[in-house]
């Protein structure tokens, strides 16, 4: 005779919350009271009964946690974002958002490095001395890049409308 489960929809429930946060499947696990390993067999019978079209608790666990997990990253990877691109934030931590944006999203994974005369930002260490004084040489070269966008982008605008032109010159 099988043994009986622990697997019930409030241990799911324990398991997605810590998920949804941003935890590991071991702090998940350990937030219902069961060990990483028996989550991982329930993974597991999850998997195997998806595959076989059977609708279970394991099942059900298995896509719940996949789309639990999908949300904290989601949570994360925005609050980056947000950091990333807000104009009133300051310099260093937007580019290590940016950073972390780039690496959690499209996958970067090798060293990158931003340098300005005074400042060096890597991915793993940033090292700012005097970041008070580089701070308007920062968001200067920021406007530079925004105006440069900018530019391109009615160059672009020119381009297609001369093209357009072109064609109806030809019919």
């Amino acid at each position: 005779m099988a043994r009986s489960t622990k697997l019930c929809p409030e241990v799911q429930e324990r398991i997605c919350a810590v998920a949804r946060q941003g935890g590991t499947r071991r702090a998940a696990a350990g937030s219902a009271g069961v060990d990483e390993s028996t989550v991982r067999r329930w993974l597991e019978r999850g998997r195997q009964d998806d595959q076989a079209g059977e609708d279970t608790p394991h099942r059900d666990l298995l896509r719940a946690l996949n789309e639990a997990e999908a949300l904290g990253e989601l949570a994360f990877s925005n609050v980056l974002y947000e950091v990333a691109t807000d104009p009133t934030a300051n310099a260093a931590d937007r580019i290590r958002a940016a950073l972390g944006v780039l690496s959690r999203r499209f996958g970067w994974s090798e060293r990158v490095e931003v340098e300005t005369p005074q400042v060096t930002v890597k991915a793993v260490d940033c090292t700012l001395p005097d970041y008070e004084a580089d701070q308007a040489h920062i968001d200067e070269m920021l406007e530079k890049l925004r105006q440069r966008n900018q530019a391109a982008g009615s160059d672009v605008a020119r381009g297609k409308a001369h093209i357009a032109r072109l064609r109806a010159e030809v019919r």
